[in-house]
């Protein structure tokens, strides 16, 4: 498995689709027809690697959820049909790793989920580097800008 992924969306239609397509490129899905549906996913002690999250639904809705943060673990993607700048600010402000506008290819969200989580790796990889360097007593500035590692002395 490539990873899991919670599908928050009140359009049953859109569920499924992304959540066959996401099946197909080997994620593990789990969907959630309300934001109140997916609190109880995400206070897991393994809650999904990453949420698609309908900004516009009954209820709580897209941003409520954000609001509740329930993990800080899950790397929360909100999608929608009726983006506003005002919107995306603010989901961007309460933690969202992305904002985008629905159609959305699945492929797409599995390859920048994937570079994410290489660069993620390459900033613990120098943060680790750069704690051994102070302790050594070594002034060096280890750094990843865009998927690149950097060390300057």
């Amino acid at each position: 498995m490539k990873g899991s992924v919670l599908i928050v969306d009140d359009d049953r239609t859109f569920r499924f689709a992304m959540g066959k397509a996401l099946r197909r490129l080997n994620f593990a899905v789990e969907e959630a027809e309300s934001a109140e549906a997916a609190l109880s996913p995400l206070a897991r002690s393994t809650p999904p690697d990453v949420v698609l999250l309908d900004l516009r639904m009954s209820g709580m809705g897209g941003l409520g959820l954000l609001r509740q943060r329930v993990t800080a673990r899950s790397r929360f993607v909100v999608l929608t049909g009726h983006g506003t700048v005002q919107a995306a600010v603010e989901a961007m402000k309460l933690g969202a790793f992305s904002f985008l506008e629905k159609p959305v290819d699945a492929e797409v969200l599995a390859r920048s989920w994937s570079m994410h989580r290489v660069g993620n790796s390459l900033s613990r990889l120098a943060r680790t580097a750069q704690r051994y360097a102070e302790r050594e007593g070594k002034e060096v500035t280890i750094a990843v800008h865009g998927g690149d590692l950097s060390v300057s002395k």
